[in-house]
This record gives C-alpha cells, sequence and structure tokens, in this order.
C-alpha cells in the first residue's frame, strides 16, 4: 500500500514540475516575441538612418525595461536563448553569471548602455 502511495505521490510531482517548467517556456517566449518587437522599433532602420528620436528611443528602451523584472524570477530565464537582434547576452567562465546588454545611439553622438545581470539559481 505504501509503495502505491509513494508511485502516486512521484507521478503527481513529475507532472506538476513538468507544467510549471513549459509554464516557464511559454511565459519566456511570449516575452521573447514582445521584446523582439520593442527592440525592433527601437532600431527602426530606413536604410540611411535610425528614424526614431532620442525621446521615442527613451520611451520605448523603458518599455523594454518593464519587461525584464517579469521573467527575472523564472528559472529558465537564465539558459533561455532570447536570439533577439541588437541584444547581446554573455556567461561567465564558470556559468554562474550571465550579462544581458544593449545600447542606444542618440543624436548627438553619445550612447547610453543598459544590461542585466543575472546569477544562476542554485
Amino acid at each position: 500500500m505504501t509503495k502505491k502511495i509513494f508511485f502516486f505521490v512521484f507521478f503527481i510531482f513529475i507532472i506538476i514540475n513538468k507544467n510549471l517548467n513549459a509554464q516557464s517556456l511559454y511565459d519566456l517566449n511570449d516575452y521573447k516575441d514582445s521584446l523582439s518587437s520593442l527592440f525592433d522599433k527601437l532600431f527602426t532602420f530606413d536604410g540611411t538612418r535610425y528614424t526614431k528620436s532620442d525621446s521615442e528611443k527613451i520611451k520605448i528602451n523603458n518599455q523594454i525595461l518593464n519587461y525584464f523584472p517579469q521573467v527575472l524570477d523564472l528559472d529558465s530565464l537564465f539558459y533561455y536563448n532570447f536570439k533577439i537582434k541588437h541584444f547581446g547576452s554573455i556567461y561567465s567562465d564558470d556559468n554562474l553569471v550571465r550579462l544581458i546588454t544593449w545600447n542606444i545611439k542618440l543624436s548627438d553622438g553619445k550612447y547610453k548602455y543598459y544590461g542585466y545581470l543575472i546569477h544562476k539559481k542554485k
């Protein structure tokens, strides 16, 4: 009888864990699509120059910054491959830290740099 209970509890645990991981990946895919769209808007290029004004760039960048806190607590974020243009990501040699960065060129030739430093959860 105890073996049956153990296997039942174990089976339920596996199902719940699988659903939680799938939900995290689903959420990350949604966030990736939204972030990709925002980065495309931020770096709109007409073939000759970037078309957004500095104030438009800052506004769009603030939207990007607001997306990250929503995903920073998801366990799968550390290894998730965003594959977004104009967005850099690098891991530390010991694979415990991930750095995500991007920059914005302003009309006066200066740059603003942004990023997140993510530590791997144990």
